[in-house]
């Protein structure tokens, strides 16, 4: 292969990739579209949407690691953040480059560090436990409603130190995430909805509203005192707010679902309660939350062999790179015993790892937990629905039967 940094190559253009990757059926159910992109080559164009696409390990790795070439400060979605006309939020420690995201990625790794993590670990115990005593006393639930968001709107408020209603913080999310997509008739309805949430949005993340000794009220201390940029603490409460816990409702629901679908596994899970975070890795490497990382190609350069323009974005999928079968054997199984499955690329790769994934698996193993000391069988009730999300995969509604022990 040509030096990739070689802006004289010769080499070609990556085949063109004509399915729409944001259609209700792909959307629904994603799986042979992400089956076809990895089929189709290790670089694809879109043209459709103007970017480049990949699905392999190899590739996943190199744009995700390489800081200079693949920049995120053009924004982690599809379209291009810098440009006017923005609506949704943006975010300071996702949507940078170094040296700026290095000093603030150090101070929020020291704010959010392992022990801050486990001096959570007994008030999350204490909430999960509560929570499914109240569930055994309803029989049937909604895996999303009632257990994953419920669940985790209430410890991470805590934790965050920042109110959740689940009215107005499901609203603001959905909107910030769906525009992470293109600009389609899904996001702007979602805009539309959080309109009348917008003002509580603004105040949420004010200064004023964060509790003390929180990570938010933590935040605004560390800028106070210097160690962060003016105005960092307010959009990292901004972050927090409008998209810092949907991947964790989403990994709970698809847990719950694969459980249920694979009583042995839930067997597992009861005989051994540790395994309850090793069910919700490997339900995220199978169904990961988030769909697609972008980033933003700043030189002619080459992957793969291709070569790729400046200006254009290239998607990293991220559920086709996880069923990659040179990463995995047996790869479209759910076994809570596979080796690995916490190495998959559900929590992003490099520098811009998701910072709070030792809190998610966490919360994950902590309600998983509680169930598994009291419930002897996980039973659908119906057929599970899913979101028309432009970039989450998530549950709408999950209906279970809770059999106790």
């Amino acid at each position: 292969m040509l030096d990739p940094k070689n802006t004289n190559s010769t080499a070609m253009s990556p085949p063109e990739f004509n399915v729409d990757m944001y259609a209700d059926e792909v959307l629904r159910n994603p799986i042979p579209f992400y089956d076809a992109l990895r089929d189709a080559g290790p670089v694809v164009s879109v043209p459709q949407y103007g970017v480049y696409a990949v699905g392999h390990t190899a590739e996943a790795t190199e744009i995700l690691n390489d800081n200079e070439r693949f920049i995120a400060s053009a924004g982690t979605g599809l379209v291009d953040i810098r440009d006017p006309g923005l609506l949704r939020p943006v975010s300071f420690l996702l949507e940078s480059d170094p040296p700026q995201h290095t000093l603030a990625r150090t101070t929020m790794q020291r704010i959010m560090s392992p022990v801050f993590v486990r001096s959570c670990q007994s008030m999350f115990i204490d909430r999960a436990e509560a929570l499914v005593d109240e569930l055994l006393d309803k029989g049937q639930v909604d895996g999303v409603g009632d257990i994953a968001e419920k669940f985790v709107l209430n410890v991470f408020s805590s934790v965050v130190g920042l109110e959740l209603p689940p009215g107005p913080a499901i609203a603001i999310t959905t909107m910030a995430l769906n525009m992470q997509g293109p600009m389609n008739e899904r996001s702007m309805q979602a805009y539309k909805d959080a309109e009348p949430h917008l003002a509580w949005f603004e105040q949420a993340q004010a200064r004023e509203s964060a509790i003390p000794g929180g990570i938010a009220d933590l935040t605004y201390q560390a800028e106070d005192a210097g160690n962060l940029p003016e105005g960092f603490a307010k959009n990292m409460a901004s972050t927090f707010l409008a998209g810092g816990f949907d991947s964790t409702i989403g990994g709970i629901g698809h847990t719950l679902n694969l459980l249920a679908q694979h009583p042995s596994q839930w067997d597992l899970v009861c005989a051994k309660s540790q395994l309850a975070r090793a069910a919700f890795n490997e339900a995220i490497r199978l169904n990961p939350p988030f769909r697609v990382i972008y980033r933003m190609i700043t030189r002619e350069t080459e992957v793969a062999g291709y070569r790729l323009e400046p200006g254009m974005k290239i998607g990293v999928w991220i559920c086709a790179v996880n069923r990659d079968p040179n990463l995995f054997e047996r790869l479209d199984e759910y076994d809570i015993t596979r080796k690995g499955a916490a190495a998959s690329m559900s929590f992003g790769m490099g520098i811009h790892n998701c910072i709070g994934q030792m809190l998610a698996r966490l919360e994950a193993e902590s309600i998983i937990s509680a169930l598994a000391k009291r419930v002897s069988r996980i039973e659908l009730t119906g057929e599970p629905e899913y979101q028309l999300h432009n970039h989450m995969y998530l549950l709408d509604r999950l209906p279970l039967r809770l059999i106790p022990a």
